[in-house]
């Protein structure tokens, strides 16, 4: 999840009057650890919200490479009465090709809530069977 995310979904699901829900945003915002210290579902639970780079550091460091992280919505989340968009063909192959056009810039990524990283897994070393099974 991108730590912007509560910031957008905020300000698209009307939860910015609440001052605890503003707390909430700018800690994220700010440290990336989304804490909701009250009963209100709609504040989600308790997790690490990542930056895009971030998550692209994390993958690397698991044995990935040519990590590539890409938001799951993309700019397409601030497309208001979506259903309608969708159903006209027009406006939904339009907006296709915007969401086509921008998934790879950078500096909007983190407008997505959601992202996704992909990278292709390093091939460990294979050991010896013989050197295995005098391993203790």
């Amino acid at each position: 999840i991108s730590r912007f995310a509560p910031a957008v979904d905020g300000f698209l699901s009307d939860l910015v009057d609440d001052p605890i829900f503003r707390d909430i945003v700018e800690h994220d915002l700010i440290e990336g650890i989304h804490c909701n210290p009250t009963d209100n579902i709609m504040y989600f639970t308790d997790a690490y919200f990542h930056l895009p780079a971030e998550l692209k550091t994390e993958i690397e460091a698991i044995g990935f490479k040519n990590v590539q992280v890409f938001p799951v919505e993309g700019i397409g989340v601030f497309v208001s009465k979506f259903d309608e968009v969708w159903k006209n063909e027009n406006k939904k192959n339009y907006l296709l090709k915007i969401i086509k056009l921008t998934e790879r810039e950078q500096e909007i990524i983190g407008v997505s809530p959601h992202l996704l990283g992909i990278g292709i897994k390093q091939q460990q070393q294979k050991m010896n069977p013989k050197t295995r099974m005098n391993r203790k």
